[in-house]
């Protein structure tokens, strides 16, 4: 502890009705700084993950989209070879990437998401720009993310707005030669 630092924090508040008339009450309220620190060896969310962690690659199949909304020279078999470069892109970064390629309907996507949940342990979901910012996926993001925040508490999400930035929203989060703490 540096010098002139207490050891403990004191919060002096002022109660009126009738809270004031608790047994004890005193008028303060004191916690330790030990008592409000994240448990030790567990990562803060700005703590660099390891270098090994799973990460899940949440992204719209190509098949599912409309390409009638998308800029000109965009149909699926430049979409799929975008995905499939973007994918190469993470093995050769070293990343211990799984690709979760899912539909527009929540309840299917929820699915396949659940049974990739299932099958590893994954410290870092990065949820692609076709779920994100497509108004009319709105709602699968919610459930996407309620569903990686339920069924593995802990995990990080990074997020990417093309297949080919997704190296970069990983590296945001697991850094090279990051230690376990």
């Amino acid at each position: 502890m540096s010098a002139g630092v207490p050891a403990e924090i004191i919060w002096d508040l002022e109660l009126r009705g009738p809270s004031a008339q608790l047994p004890g009450y005193t008028g303060k309220i004191t916690a330790t700084r030990a008592e409000r620190a994240p448990p030790m060896g567990r990562p803060t969310p700005s703590t660099p993950l390891q270098r090994d962690t799973k990460a899940l690659c949440i992204g719209l199949h190509p098949s599912v989209l409309d390409y009638s909304q998308m800029p000109d020279g965009l149909d699926e078999a430049v979409f799929t070879a975008r995905i499939e470069a973007g994918n190469a892109a993470l093995r050769e970064a070293g990343f211990d990437a799984v690709l979760c390629l899912i539909d527009t309907s929540p309840d299917r996507a929820e699915a396949t998401v659940r049974e990739h949940l299932q099958e590893h342990a994954f410290g870092l979901a990065m949820i692609g720009g076709g779920v994100r910012m497509l108004p009319e996926n709105t709602l699968l993001f919610e459930r996407l993310v309620n569903l990686l925040t339920e069924t593995a508490p802990g995990i990080r999400l990074c997020f990417n707005t093309a297949p080919e930035n997704t190296v970069e929203a990983l590296k945001r989060w697991i850094q090279a030669g990051a230690v376990a703490l």
